[in-house]
């Protein structure tokens, strides 16, 4: 059962007792007032049963809640972000870190949503995955605003440093953990050739003519693969990809196959397996996540890395305030498997 009751007032009444009374009950602080155990069993009884909680935010405004953490999380992010997020909430676990999630929006500034750090009187704010969220202006907003707010500190967690905005960019009050994602692509592209493949079939980002010429400079002739229906849970659109690469008009020599997430490369692998194709003979894989499941599959995928445990890392000091330095840009790395 569920009641709707807007205020601690109407709750106290509809048990026949102060507001002040419930209050100190809700608040664990009845011992101190000497109330009655028969008492506090029956308001906790009905907060229970009715599902009710104080005011959280109400308290907020008041002072009396603040907050270690606030992670600050767009609506979409990828799989390897959402291993990193458990991971994060396993370390505030360790570290007694009493933390919130605030959503924010994608595309935009969020005035709505630091209107509420300062409400919930927030000390860090993680803002995860941040730069999927927002464009090189939204940076500018950031900047601005933590710098009227030196009270609260800003990490930004997967931080994509080809945007150019560093420890330079940013108040004191501003951190950062990531990787350059073009040195990331140039890494994969370096790799492949290196293997020996001149072929490469590309499923993922968008590359732009100097990482093309990059490629041909290393011998690799690139030819991207179509997109894929949205609407597919990605081990389905791997499979997509296993029937169109079992459709292939492949060529004599070795092809290699780059597919930005390691949940797809294992359907598409599988479904090729599944339908007498080897791999990496007939295909090979490199991909990119690092998840660990990719560790484990039949085949261990080759993949790019997402260095989460060194991000996590440098996080965890910045938020214990003994962090060498403000911005880590960390290098990253290929992971071998046997699908290249």
């Amino acid at each position: 059962m569920k009641k709707n009751y807007s205020n601690m007032t109407e709750f106290a009444e509809a048990l026949g007792l102060s507001r002040s009374t419930v209050s100190y009950i809700l608040n664990d602080k009845w011992r101190e007032r000497n109330i009655k155990k028969a008492t506090v069993d029956r308001v906790l009884a009905y907060a229970e049963e009715v599902k009710f909680t104080p005011n959280i935010f109400g308290q907020a405004m008041k002072g009396k809640i603040s907050t270690d953490v606030a992670i600050l999380l767009p609506p979409y992010i990828y799989d390897h972000h959402k291993q990193a997020f458990f991971d994060f909430i396993s370390l505030f676990g360790r570290k007694n870190y009493s933390y919130m999630i605030f959503p924010v929006k994608v595309g935009a500034d969020n005035p709505e949503v630091f209107k509420q750090l300062l409400a919930f009187k927030v000390h860090n704010a993680l803002l995860f995955a941040g730069s999927m969220a927002m464009g090189q202006e939204h940076y500018e907003w950031w900047c601005k605003t933590m710098t009227r707010h030196p009270e609260i500190r800003l990490f930004f967690y997967d931080h994509h440093f080809e945007s150019g905005y560093d420890a330079a960019s940013f108040p004191n009050n501003v951190g950062g953990a990531g990787f350059d994602r073009y040195k990331a692509v140039g890494l994969i592209l370096r790799h492949v050739a290196a293997a020996g493949y001149r072929e490469l079939l590309w499923r993922g980002f968008m590359l732009d003519p100097d990482l093309r010429n990059y490629a041909e400079s290393l011998g690799l002739h690139i030819s991207e693969l179509p997109g894929y229906d949205q609407k597919l849970e990605l081990s389905e659109a791997g499979r997509y990809y296993g029937e169109l690469l079992s459709k292939w008009q492949k060529k004599a020599e070795p092809t290699a196959v780059f597919i930005s997430d390691d949940i797809m490369t294992i359907g598409t692998v599988s479904y090729l397996l599944e339908n007498g194709f080897r791999v990496p003979e007939d295909y090979a894989f490199i991909s990119w996540d690092g998840l660990n499941i990719s560790r484990y599959f039949l085949k261990p995928v080759t993949t790019m890395v997402v260095p989460h445990t060194e991000m996590i890392h440098a996080a965890a000091e910045f938020l214990a305030g003994d962090g060498s330095s403000r911005f880590t840009k960390i290098e990253p790395y290929i992971r071998p498997g046997k699908t290249l």
